[in-house]
């Protein structure tokens, strides 16, 4: 795996990590800092972002578990995207890109 640091994009102004795949073009991992908190002195992990093939067995394994989770469809970007918290109040991203 390789990865790439990126300081700013057109829709994100806070610092952020990108994790490839090797040979892929699209992020398996996205770290991103967060800059709505308490202490700005500190530095905070907004979410996290998984890239998955599909989005169905995580849907199932949450819905066994009774844990809520946010689902969009954002169809200019060709991704199906789920989100929810981790115990300790992290938020989760999983992406599935459509075709």
């Amino acid at each position: 795996m390789s990865s790439k640091v990126v300081s700013e994009t057109q829709w994100v102004t806070a610092r952020q990590a990108l994790l490839y795949a090797d040979g892929s073009d699209r992020a398996a991992v996205h770290l991103l800092e967060s800059a709505h908190h308490s202490r700005p002195d500190l530095n905070y992990l907004d979410h996290v972002a998984f890239r998955v093939d599909a989005l169905a067995p995580i849907r199932a394994a949450l819905e066994a578990r009774s844990v809520e989770y946010g689902y969009l469809d954002l169809a200019d970007f060709k991704i199906e995207q789920i989100n929810f918290l981790d115990p300790c109040g992290v938020k989760i991203e999983i992406n599935a890109h459509t075709p």
